[in-house]
Order: C-alpha cells, then structure tokens, then sequence
C-alpha cells in the first residue's frame, strides 16, 4: 500500500511540474498530463483506505483516519460530479448558441 501512496505522490509532482511549465508545452499535451490528477487522486484514496497504521493485517474503515479519508473521498467524488454535469450543460448551451445564430 506504500507504493500506492508513493506512485500518488510522483503524479502530483508530475502535474505540478508540467503545470509550472505550461507555458512552454502545447496545451494538448499539458492537459493530458494535467488529467494524471485524477489517477493520482484514485491512488492516494486507495493507499489511504487501505493501509493498516497499526500493523496488526485488519484494516478498519471506521476508525477516525480512514472516516476522514472517506468523507474527503466522498467530497471529491461529489465535486467532480457536478464539474462533469456543468461541463455538459455549458457544451449544450454553446452549441445552441451556435445553431440558433446560424439560423
């Protein structure tokens, strides 16, 4: 589970540093390095989930730590939900810009 944290922690540093250097690269390429975030979010979720700060081989997922690890989990998810569905609605409302101007 430490790799998992460990592979977490190089995406971020990926990200952050094609994001300080964004202005240098095409904006293709750094938006897909930019999605790693969402990999290395998965990842870190996962390790902190799933690691056993006590070494006793049971993970509890009602402990306080893995409680506040969830919630956040949940916050993120729930986020990126409503980014995706105003994303959508924002694409919808353009396109019918456009076609109603074409008109």
């Amino acid at each position: 589970m430490n790799s998992l944290g460990a592979l977490g922690l190089y995406l971020v540093l990926v990200v952050v540093t094609t994001s300080y250097f964004r202005l240098h690269l095409r904006r293709s390429a750094w938006k897909r390095c930019h999605y790693l975030v969402y990999v290395a979010s998965v990842a870190v979720i996962g390790h902190g989930l799933l690691t056993d700060p006590h070494l006793t081989g049971k993970v509890d997922l009602l402990d306080g730590e893995k409680l506040l690890v969830e919630f956040c989990s949940a916050l993120t998810l729930a986020f990126g939900v409503y980014g995706v569905k105003r994303k959508r609605n924002r694409l919808r409302e353009l396109q019918g810009v456009s076609i109603a101007s074409r008109r």
